[in-house]
């Protein structure tokens, strides 16, 4: 497992992307692997909450603000860690689903 957190715009998806290429390489040993965003935990939790949703491109400077603010709220009213949990849960539900294949 691998974390990869960086500021916004310092290409932290390009490097995520890039060692999943690289592990699913065969010379590497073939490993499944899957890119997990905190954005994508963000967005699930604001529709859960029917919170207002970013309607921007997902890109776009106003959009990249929304999410922080979604993240602060969900992380006010939870705790500070809750996005870091709703990850690890992620995880957690990918790892038993691999297993199981």
């Amino acid at each position: 497992m691998f974390a990869v957190v960086g500021h916004v715009g310092s290409g932290t998806s390009y490097v995520a992307n890039a060692l999943a290429d690289l592990l699913q390489e065969k010379g590497s040993g073939g490993f499944d692997t899957e890119v997990l965003k905190a954005r994508d935990v963000i967005l699930e939790w604001a529709q859960n909450a029917s919170e207002a949703l970013p309607t921007t491109e997902n890109d776009d400077l106003n959009t990249v603000r929304a999410l922080q603010d979604l993240g602060d709220k969900m992380r006010s009213i939870a705790d500070c860690s809750a996005v870091a949990k709703e990850l690890i849960l992620k995880i957690r539900k990918s790892c038993a689903g691999n297993r199981e294949t």
